[in-house]
């Protein structure tokens, strides 16, 4: 299960990640949206934005030193094998990206001893920025996802039901703190 790193790689996609396969949508139901092959533009950009502003609104109140010491530990003990497989995982959305990984040189190859760097000069505005960089597209893509993952819980749920939902599970996995 994804974990922390992708906050601190790329917060939003945690949803988003952060965590947050195919591109399924939203369509009006009976008991509000459900999961349908197409999704209009207007909804990746209603569900990226809530997602950016969710994400900035929690960057702003983190002890971002504090998430960024935990988060290199866990990649300092991690074996090579299970940094690949985690980064590589969390590349392939990033390459969806492509400022992203432009901007903040996150590459295909990136080692551990590159990503702990890149972790520890991060600060607040730059992980605003790097949410800003994400395309709409990308994180209604992770969100769908989720929705799918927790298809049981939210099936019966309306548009901002859902994106609370999926909120609260990409907090928990960014904080450690359950959320009701």
């Amino acid at each position: 299960m994804r974990k922390n790193f992708s906050f601190l790689l790329c917060f939003s996609l945690t949803a988003i990640s952060l965590v947050f396969g195919s591109s399924l949508s939203f369509a009006k139901a009976k008991n509000g949206p459900a999961v349908t092959e197409k999704q209009p533009a207007w909804q990746d950009r209603a569900i990226g934005a809530a997602f950016k502003t969710l994400s900035k609104a929690l960057i702003s109140a983190t002890d971002l030193e504090k998430l960024k010491q935990e988060n290199i530990k866990k990649i300092k003990g991690m074996d090579e094998e299970k940094f690949r497989s985690r980064y590589s995982d969390y590349f392939n959305i990033i390459n969806q990206a492509p400022l992203l990984q432009s901007k903040y040189r996150l590459s295909k190859d990136m080692t551990r001893q590159q990503a702990i760097e890149r972790l520890k000069g991060l600060d607040k505005k730059e992980l605003c920025d790097m949410v800003d960089s994400v395309p709409d597209s990308v994180i209604a893509q992770e969100f769908n996802k989720n929705v799918e993952k927790y298809k049981s819980k939210v099936e019966n749920q309306d548009f901002s039901q859902k994106i609370d939902y999926i909120w609260g599970r990409v907090r928990e996995k960014i904080t450690g703190s359950k959320i009701p």
